[in-house]
């Protein structure tokens, strides 16, 4: 399969919701100009990251629900994850929506909130129970959210997470996803005895064996330097 996939970083600005909303609308179009099948952008692209406690106010997240449903109308022919805040069950959480020819097919939560430095997620967001899969009705029709998966194709499985780490940072974690399997690592903890979680840069996760680093996808466990370093972390 022949498949192009992007990202898309984005400087989006609190309460600017015009401006947001161009910019991610510019994003999309460019990435169909350049035949892109999956468009990623980072967490929180609705709103932006740093809206604090306005995160508390409910007219506040109907508004970001409001430009979600401007965002699914444009996603025609391709396949777009969008960050956002999630109301759910009286609790909020920070989440990405999958969406696909117009419509939402699920929507993944984070489950590892950052909570120190200048991040302070669990003052607005509730950490999502890892491995739990619930509904949600987005737009009269009900999609899974939470730990999910989304099978793109019959040959392609999505999987997600949203992370915070901390570069080398001793209490960092990683959800390492390989098929069917998670596997919530702690920064120095061994794999295997012969490789050992090590740090993160962007959105690669690395590993040490004791000479030598290699590396995994974060939202997979299909690519790497050496496909024998994959096989020493499967379980």
């Amino acid at each position: 399969m022949n498949l192009k996939i992007a990202s898309s970083n984005l400087n989006q600005t609190p309460l600017a919701w015009e401006k947001n909303f161009s910019n991610i609308r510019n994003s999309i179009n460019d990435a169909r100009k350049k035949n892109v099948k999956i468009l990623c952008f980072p967490e929180l692209s609705i709103t932006g990251y740093s809206c604090q406690d306005l995160f508390f106010n409910s007219w506040f997240i109907k508004k970001s629900e409001k430009y979600l449903k401007k965002i699914v109308k444009l996603c025609d022919g391709m396949t777009v994850l969008i960050g956002h805040p999630l109301k759910y069950s009286g609790k909020l959480y920070n989440a990405v929506s999958i969406i696909k020819n117009k419509e939402i097919k699920g929507c993944f939560i984070k489950s590892n909130l950052p909570n120190d430095g200048i991040h302070y997620e669990k003052r607005w967001f509730e950490p999502w129970r890892l491995g739990e899969i619930k509904e949600h009705i987005f737009d009269k029709k009900k999609v899974p959210i939470g730990t999910i998966q989304y099978e793109f194709s019959d040959s392609l499985t999505l999987g997600f997470e949203i992370l915070g780490i901390r570069g080398n940072n001793p209490q960092s974690t990683i959800i390492i996803l390989d098929k069917d399997k998670y596997k919530l690592v702690e920064q120095g903890e061994n794999i295997t005895n012969q490789i050992s979680f090590s740090h993160v840069e962007g959105s690669r996760a690395y590993f040490f064996d004791g000479k030598d680093y290699s590396f995994l996808d974060i939202i997979g466990a299909e690519k790497s330097f050496n496909q024998d370093r994959i096989d020493l972390i499967k379980e």
